[in-house]
């Protein structure tokens, strides 16, 4: 999407149930769209790090490497 889209998008979309990131699509293409709990399983993210972001609501941002 362009800026301008973005800018448009609550106009044109005023209510949205999920948006992803830029570049993600060929991911959620391989594998479907996943949960929080699901791509935390997936990457393996455990212990504090799992529970601080499972206990945030709303959108989260955090940079994972491809698991094996």
């Amino acid at each position: 999407m362009t800026g301008a889209e973005i800018k448009e998008l609550p106009e044109d979309c005023p209510t949205l149930h999920h948006m992803v990131e830029r570049g993600s699509r060929p991911c959620i293409r391989r594998h479907g769209r996943l949960n929080t709990a699901a791509l935390l399983d997936r990457y393996g993210v455990a212990g504090a790090d799992r529970a601080s972001i499972e206990a945030r609501r709303g959108a989260i941002r955090f940079h994972a490497r491809t698991p094996p």
